[in-house]
């Protein structure tokens, strides 16, 4: 056997298993960039629901239905969303939903929205 050939008999048996040791170190990695990415879709999901909630609260406001319809309307959209203000001034009523959005059940962020509608009547 030729020199070249035991060197290369050498190589091929030292790296066995790397492609498993690779995998074990990079595999992590991956599932960590994949839940990462997991939450921030269901947060961007539960910030537009928060936007519409906002939206058709303060709708509600405007035609004159009262607070406690416009709660019912943002929890609708968001279970657990609170409604704040109800600040109405130059025509304009406004209202800010607010909730505490679970992140893959492991922590709460806080997110809010401000929506505004045209009184009725003006």
């Amino acid at each position: 056997m030729t020199r070249r050939r035991r060197v290369a008999g050498l190589r091929a048996r030292g790296e066995r298993g790397s492609a498993t040791v690779e995998l074990a170190v990079v595999l992590p990695a991956v599932v960590a960039l994949l839940v990462v990415v997991l939450a921030a879709l269901q947060l961007a999901a539960t910030r537009v629901r928060l936007a519409d909630a906002a939206a058709d609260s303060a709708r509600s406001l405007a035609r004159g239905e009262g607070a406690a319809h416009a709660a019912a309307v943002a929890a609708r959209h968001v279970p657990g969303a609170s409604v704040r203000g109800g600040a109405s001034g130059g025509g304009m009523q406004c209202v800010e939903v607010v909730v505490a959005a679970p992140v893959l059940g492991l922590r709460t962020v806080p997110l809010s929205a401000r929506g505004c509608a045209l009184e009725a009547g003006r």
